[in-house]
């Protein structure tokens, strides 16, 4: 078997290959009893290793790459001992977590990556593969190889759909309460962000029929999402949810209720709620965090509210 090593890795490895600092690029070194240098260049080493397997091989080791990545990475590269991937795309990272702890769990490769679900750009490294020792055991790497084929794909960027969204917001319909209201903007600049557009943004009073008015309008207009802004008291808010569950339709209602945000689903639309009283930097992170999922496709389940209602909900800088 012959390997191609980064010259600055080889010179970093105290077992195997032996010595290093050849005297010429096409000297022969002897490299103990696992293999022999036949070649080097100005970058990489050119080893002929007398054990077959795949403990040494960086092909096999860059191949674990290929199988952790996902549609939206790019080619995994390889160099001085790390197998990177980037993104392919703009979009939302997605990390197998479960898949993560078993890969670790057998203590042949590190898998350094960035938090799930966070956004990341084109060309921009999201993981890192990296050996936990210069040689890994033919059955251990045959082992991390079946959780990636298993588990498909470990890593993963998906790219955010573009939507038509209509925001209605309600009970701020007085042209002096609309200096007041911070959400609206934040939402509106939000999904231009990833590529969405404003269908339409209607201000309404704080009654049912006049948000549903506005709802409805919204989708008659071609709206494939609806973000709802309010402070409606409870009373009157599930009022509007049964509204909504009764015009569902045949698609049905999902509802997530949270304290400053929830989802339903009116029909194939969504219809993302947000409190209008919530305190600026939580709603901030709150959008922060629900937008980009909802763009990419990735439903937002009731644990998921759970951890972002109320006490459970701890945005960066909170206590």
């Amino acid at each position: 078997m012959i390997d191609f090593i980064p010259e600055k890795e080889y010179q970093s490895l105290h077992a195997g290959y032996g010595p290093a600092s050849p005297a010429s690029a096409v000297s022969r070194h002897p490299a103990g009893n696992n293999g022999q240098v036949i070649n080097v260049g100005r970058e990489h080493v050119c080893v002929l290793s007398f054990e077959d397997g795949l403990s040494t091989s960086h092909d096999s080791f860059l191949r674990l790459g290929e199988l952790a990545a996902g549609s939206g990475i790019a080619v995994p590269e390889s160099g001085q001992g790390v197998v990177c991937l980037r993104a392919a795309q703009d979009g939302l990272l997605l990390v197998n977590e479960q898949a993560m702890g078993l890969i670790h769990g057998i203590d042949a490769v590190i898998c350094q990556s960035l938090p799930n679900n966070e956004v990341v750009l084109k060309s921009q490294v999201v993981a890192r593969l990296q050996r936990v020792s210069p040689r890994i055991g033919e059955e251990k790497l045959q082992q991390v190889e079946d959780i990636c084929h298993q588990h498909r794909p470990i890593i993963d960027v998906v790219p955010f759909k573009q939507f038509r969204v209509g925001i209605v917001t309600v009970g701020r319909a007085a042209p002096g309460n609309w200096k007041d209201d911070m959400i609206t903007p934040l939402l509106s600049e939000k999904f231009k962000e990833f590529g969405s557009s404003i269908l339409r943004l209607e201000y309404v009073a704080a009654d049912i029929d006049s948000a549903l008015a506005a709802i409805h309008k919204s989708i008659r207009y071609g709206a494939d999402m609806i973000a709802l802004v309010h402070s409606l008291a409870p009373e009157p808010y599930t009022t509007l949810l049964n509204a909504l569950q009764t015009q569902s339709g045949t698609q049905g209602l999902r509802v997530y209720p949270g304290e400053f945000f929830s989802c339903s689903w009116l029909g194939p639309i969504p219809v993302l709620r947000f409190e209008a009283t919530c305190e600026g930097k939580l709603v901030e992170s709150l959008i922060d965090q629900v937008i980009p999922r909802f763009l990419a496709g990735i439903e937002i389940t009731r644990d998921d509210v759970e951890a972002l209602r109320g006490d459970g909900f701890n945005p960066p800088g909170r206590s």
